[in-house]
């Protein structure tokens, strides 16, 4: 079996999520194959999950939609992307690699993580059931690790949010190659700065970056090689490189202009 993997340029948080969408939608018209991508950001921006409340970053952090920070289209709470290396998987829910409930799916697509992490030389393990997808109180995707996302010793590596559309599922998640913490808490509200300072000091003792797992700085390279040798390793696909079909561009650019970089969609309530 072939996938298609893209590897798509740096790129504003719009752009990023505009492509994730129109991938998606496309595929729901069975106009693109099964694909997994690879993103970074530039410049790094604050992501906030579909239901989360927009004051739950500073007005500083809203400076921009679209650019400063995004509404993501999956769930789950607010996170910063900055050096790190973003997955998405989309793929047919009929897929025995992917089917299943969420949870499943999660878990599916958790266990060629876990063996691109391997390919780099970490050793991690899946959170426990947990409440996935429910927005609690804390603003932060630090507090707590949600459901088959990737712990190493403990503390979370990988952090993942899924969408389901139709017939197909997304899901994304950030592969942190350095701490966002510091970035992130500057974005979100509180009501103190001591608040703000024990938040930062409580998320970062539970965060943990493939750096910092290695005990040496990592490339994006190869981290890149890695995902594709985990996901051809684990699932028995061959990842063909490829690019943006012009009906996935197209979409991907009328996202992002209507949707991800306007008021209505990242103000939502």
């Amino acid at each position: 079996m072939t996938w298609r993997v893209l590897v798509t340029p740096p790129s504003s948080g719009a752009w990023n999520m505009a492509v994730d969408e129109a991938v998606l939608l496309a595929a729901a018209a069975r106009e693109a194959p099964r694909t997994l991508r690879l993103y970074t950001w530039s410049p790094s921006c604050t992501s906030i999950g579909r239901f989360q409340r927009a004051a739950d970053l500073t007005e500083e952090a809203r400076a921009e939609p679209g650019v400063s920070w995004v509404r993501r289209p999956t769930g789950g709470r607010a996170l910063h992307h900055g050096p790190e290396l973003t997955y998405s998987v989309v793929a047919p829910l009929d897929d025995e690699l992917v089917s299943g409930t969420v949870l499943q799916s999660y878990s599916k697509i958790a266990r060629s993580l876990l063996a691109a992490l391997a390919a780099l030389g970490v050793s991690a393990d899946l959170a426990g059931c947990g409440d996935v997808g429910r927005i609690r109180s804390n603003p932060s995707c630090f507090d707590n690790a949600s459901a088959n996302e990737i712990l190493h010793r403990g503390r979370k590596l990988i952090g993942s949010a899924q969408l389901r559309h139709g017939n197909v599922l997304l899901q994304h998640g950030s592969i942190l190659i350095e701490s966002p913490a510091r970035a992130f808490f500057k974005a979100v509200q509180f009501d103190t700065e001591e608040e703000r300072v024990r938040a930062q000091e409580y998320g970062e003792a539970r965060l943990t970056t493939l750096s910092e797992a290695l005990g040496r700085m990592v490339g994006l390279e190869e981290v890149r090689r890695a995902m594709v040798d985990g996901f051809e390793k684990c699932w028995g696909v061959e990842l063909i490189p490829d690019e943006l079909s012009k009906v996935e561009f197209r979409r991907a650019q009328e996202l992002e202009a209507l949707k991800y970089r306007g008021v209505e969609w990242s103000y939502r309530k």
